[in-house]
């Protein structure tokens, strides 16, 4: 499976990436490819670029997972307003990445050789 980012923060970048990696996949950065499975964005990103994303994503089929600290309730609800299928805060998203992209690929891609891939 193809997991890409957007993620403004390079400590975020890093994290991501290592748990997409040690989950068996391959991590690339976001460039509107619809073979992407799952799209993970950190809300920290400049909004009408966030927004840009998003809306890309969405109309490709490709499923977003957003994150930002549990105590910026203004990004999270903004991840939630943009197309975020999953708004997660940063320790989720450290702690439970791989779960996470495994159910929102599942579900957008259940049973399908493209969930593979």
């Amino acid at each position: 499976m193809t997991v890409a980012i957007f993620e403004p923060n390079l400590f975020w970048a890093a994290k991501v990436r290592a748990a997409v990696q040690a989950a068996g996949w391959r991590c690339v950065d976001w460039s509107g490819d619809e073979n992407v499975r799952v799209l993970v964005v950190g809300l920290y990103a400049d909004p009408r670029l966030l927004e840009s994303v998003t809306t890309e994503a969405r109309h490709l089929g490709v499923p977003v997972i957003g994150h930002a600290g549990h105590k910026e309730k203004e990004l999270l609800a903004f991840g939630r307003r943009h197309g975020c299928q999953a708004v997660l805060t940063n320790g989720e998203l450290a702690h439970r990445l791989k779960t996470h992209v495994e159910r929102i690929a599942g579900a957008f891609f259940p049973q399908s050789p493209r969930s593979e891939g």
